[in-house]
């Protein structure tokens, strides 16, 4: 499932609250929220770059992402640095170029992901949930997040 918060991993609003909650077994997005924060690198991802934390399977097993979807990964994929109208603050082509890279950017590093399976071992990705970049507290505008997102798949 892709986490687009912002690059400090917290997952205390909006969707990524509602990812931290599915993925734990009390419901408690903070418990998640530590994960994330251990497998960024010194708690910081720049917008653009993404990061994929699996969470042990023995801390999720009563989760409802591991039991209703047998997810154990959330895929980190920042759209922004803290909270801003995308469009407004970058402009509309550069925050469509942005979503684009984002969604480029997550489909190479689940297929290195994969890929790298058989050295490491474990579940490969086989389905990415993949919400609207940027179309929460980034303010963009769905038809173009979609239009960007389909244009990189």
């Amino acid at each position: 499932i892709v986490s687009p918060g912002n690059s400090l991993g917290y997952l205390g609003g909006g969707l990524d609250k509602h990812i931290g909650e599915i993925f734990s077994p009390n419901k408690n997005h903070k418990d998640v929220e530590r994960f994330i924060l251990d497998g960024l690198n010194n708690g910081y991802r720049p917008p653009g770059t993404v990061k994929i934390i699996t969470i042990p399977n023995e801390k999720l097993r009563r989760s409802l992402a591991f039991e209703k979807l047998q997810a154990n990964s959330i895929i980190h994929a920042p759209t922004m640095r803290s909270p801003i109208n995308l469009v407004k603050d970058l402009g509309e082509s550069h925050a469509y170029r942005l979503i684009f890279d984002i969604t480029w950017q997550i489909l190479t590093e689940v297929d290195a992901f994969n890929k790298n399976l058989h050295i490491k071992g474990g579940d490969r990705i086989e389905t990415i949930v993949l919400p609207g970049l940027g179309t929460g507290y980034g303010k963009i505008p769905y038809e173009m997040a979609s239009k960007s997102m389909l244009a990189a798949v």
